[in-house]
């Protein structure tokens, strides 16, 4: 790789001796496999949007990559940390002292990372130069570069040579692979943690209890639609190369088509890497099916994440379409690529608009919880209809249908402690008027005065309320409240509450935090420490460490993070205390392959005597469930109580209690409004389960593998197993 690039290192870092050149190498090849990660996160909800953006690579970055092969203080923190803390891979992470020794250590070794920096972002990385690996482009300047591979043979060549990602760990855990550590979970500022949860038998049991769970994932099928995602990126980048930029705008839904199979391809890049390896490089050898698991773990308000590849983050929207009986299927991702044990694909049940399902029933809103039982009820729905009914002020008119896809992001935001001011602020509809520029001094009296539009029109629903009224708006002041009372009575403890499932106590703690950029031969790595900057009008600002608690070590919590955690992380809490509930009520009928996405669940689709038996069973626990999760909220009231006792919400708050009783003793248990989540058309397959048995050949003419007639007397046998054999693309 040296010797192709030799123009561009041999001059600049020919002074610095042989670890400069080895230093290039490695910040070329972490820059490479940053290129090849896509965004972090959930893959389902976001690799499906057009949004979603492929991972920066930023100063941090190329840092981190050589900090780990020179620095001593570097490799001591990542690996075991310091004593009385926790290790850590970032930089951004690390303690101010332990950063500025990597820096010296770097130095010390003759690698001076701020010319690394100017080589790799410099001229030589434009689009039209002569990188042979990858171009890189800044939308913002804000943020980092975003790395765009070159479909080159010298890539090729340098892919089989790199070592595997620290970060970029295995997406596929087959049947037979040994199960990696379980690892606590919990944020980290200046290697020290917040935001834990604790674990205890109860909480280790219902792990390993959704941890017996297998799929068959069906390998070659996957790698069919992965393949055809790369050829369709291929030919648009081609046609791109041919046509001006200018004229491209006129073919947008060519780039959308393209735009979304560049984003599954980085979102499942590592899934084909895995099952190649698996192969041993051999295509030929990838089998059609194989036999996955994965580790569950909790996040920070309680909630159970897969860890590995698995259905939680592929889409569940119906946009393949496979042949069966001479019968046209619709299926989904989901459906095509995963089956439990014995082939059976999956149907389930989703509980509609869970987070505000739950908060009327927490908040005694019989109004709203009569609203949501409601077939086909959305919120956010509800929310434009009654939007263009009251004739909110929008800057131009809009119907209920146009307006729906805002008041769900509105929606989402005040679930989860946004503020009505930065709603606005992001979407112009709610600011009524015509302007030529934003944020002038107009724009800002009319984005005010969309602020109070907005607001009035929220209160003036019956259910939400105006303060005071003991609704919807009086819940999010009410967190507010205990995030500040809770930091006058200890400014480190910040909120705790226990888990109505184990018992086991979750606190977050959010720190204050500043970003602090320390220099590092012309470059600048940026470092999260605890504190923040003084607010001084005038003259020099300077950065005010935090003190650290003199027994624990922790860090001042910030009010504002702590405001905006409190809500949000409450609804998660009861939601995921709803979900262990059911995944345990399935265990206990016997159903052992059953996913679990939040608050939807999917159990195999096996039909007898015309009666879909495992669907009948997961509706029965999730109805059989409602008291036991509505008795666990007493507790939550008691733990609000511990922090709203002599404020005005206390008398609200056991007038709450007052009416759990009275419930609790009529035996009105919740029973939650669920719509089917099925990952394939049930009305087409059981039309093709009734036509008669014929050879069927999937979409795309003749030479394609034949799909085989379903057994005889077992037609929902493996309906999956039978639409998804489809012809391998090489």
């Amino acid at each position: 790789m040296l010797r192709v690039a030799r123009d561009w290192v041999l001059g600049p870092l020919v002074r610095h001796g042989p670890a400069a050149r080895q230093a290039l190498t490695v910040a070329l090849a972490r820059c490479i496999q940053v290129g090849e990660e896509g965004m972090p996160g959930d893959q389902r909800t976001r690799a499906a949007q057009s949004r979603r953006k492929r991972r920066t690579f930023s100063q941090n970055h190329c840092f981190e990559a050589v900090a780990v092969k020179w620095s001593r203080t570097f490799n001591a923190v990542a690996e075991d940390g310091r004593p009385g803390l926790v290790p850590t891979t970032k930089i951004s992470m690390f303690r101010h002292d332990d950063a500025l020794e990597v820096r010296r250590q770097l130095l010390a070794v003759g690698v001076r990372v701020g010319d690394l920096w100017k080589i790799i972002a410099g001229d030589w990385s434009k689009e039209a130069s002569t990188n042979p690996f990858f171009y890189l482009t800044r939308p913002n300047p804000k943020l980092g570069f975003r790395v765009h591979l070159r479909n080159t043979a010298q890539l090729e060549e340098l892919r089989r040579l790199l070592p595997p990602s620290p970060e970029q760990s295995r997406r596929l855990l087959f049947d037979t692979d040994p199960w990696p550590h379980r690892v606590d979970r919990y944020s980290i500022c200046a290697e020290r943690p917040f935001n834990g949860v604790e674990e205890n038998e109860t909480i280790v049991a219902l792990l390993e209890t959704m941890e017996r769970t297998r799929l068959q994932f069906h390998a070659r099928c996957f790698l069919a639609d992965y393949w055809q995602w790369a050829r369709t990126v291929e030919r648009v980048e081609q046609w791109k190369r041919r046509i001006p930029y200018k004229r491209r705008m006129r073919f947008a839904r060519r780039m959308r088509v393209a735009r979304r199979a560049s984003i599954q391809l980085d979102a499942f890049r590592q899934v084909a890497l895995d099952l190649f390896q698996q192969a041993r490089g051999d295509i030929d050898a990838v089998p059609e099916t194989v036999l996955i698991k994965t580790r569950v773990f909790r996040d920070q308000e309680g909630r159970y994440h897969a860890q590995h590849f698995w259905p939680q983050y592929v889409g569940n929207k119906r946009t393949q379409i496979a042949r069966l009986n001479g019968v046209t299927v619709s299926v989904s991702q989901r459906a095509a690529w995963f089956t439990d044990r014995d082939g059976h694909t999956f149907a389930g049940y989703d509980v509609s608009s869970s987070q505000t399902q739950i908060l009327a029933v927490l908040l005694d809103l019989a109004d709203l919880e009569e609203l949501t039982r409601q077939r086909g009820f959305k919120i956010y729905h509800y929310l434009a209809e009654q939007a263009v009914a009251t004739r909110l002020p929008l800057a131009r008119p809009l119907s209920a249908a146009d307006l729906a896809p805002v008041m769900k992001d509105l929606w989402t935001r005040i679930l989860y402690g946004g503020r009505l001011r930065e709603i606005v602020r992001d979407h112009d509809v709610f600011v009524p008027g015509t302007f030529k520029k934003k944020f002038t001094k107009r724009y800002n009296a009319a984005m005010r005065t969309a602020e109070r539009s907005l607001r009035d029109f929220l209160e003036s629903i019956p259910w939400y309320g105006k303060p005071g009224e003991r609704k919807l708006s009086d819940f999010f002041r009410a967190s507010e409240e205990v995030a500040r009372v809770a930091k006058e009575k200890d400014i480190y403890a910040g909120v705790t509450f226990t888990d109505p499932f184990a018992g086991t106590a979750i606190r977050w703690n959010p720190p204050r935090r500043g970003r602090w950029r320390m220099n590092c031969s012309g470059m600048q790595v940026a470092l999260k420490l605890p504190g923040g900057w003084s607010r001084k009008k005038k003259g020099k600002r300077t950065f005010v460490d935090a003190v650290e608690h003199p027994v624990t070590g922790d860090y001042p919590v910030s009010a504002q993070k702590l405001k905006q955690a409190v809500a949000p992380g409450l609804i998660h809490l009861l939601d995921a205390h709803f979900n262990a509930l059911v995944i345990r009520g399935l265990e206990k009928a016997g159903i052992v392959d059953s996913v679990a996405l939040h608050d939807c669940w999917a159990v195999p689709w096996v039909v007898e005597a015309g009666v879909m038996r495992h669907q009948q069973e997961l509706r029965d626990v999730v109805r059989a469930v409602g008291q036991e999760w509505l008795e666990g909220l007493g507790q939550v009231y008691t733990d609000l109580l511990c922090y709203l006792e002599a404020s005005p919400f206390e008398p609200w708050i056991r007038w709450l209690q007052v009416r759990l009783e009275e419930r609790k003793a009529a035996q009105d248990w919740p029973d939650f409004r669920v719509d089917p989540a099925l990952w394939a058309d049930p009305a087409d397959l059981i039309r093709a389960m009734e036509a008669p048995p014929r050879a069927n050949v999937s979409p795309g003419g003749e030479g394609n593998t034949p799909i085989p007639t379903a057994p005889p007397g077992d037609g929902f046998r493996s309906p999956t197993q039978i639409l998804t054999q489809r012809k391998e693309v090489n």
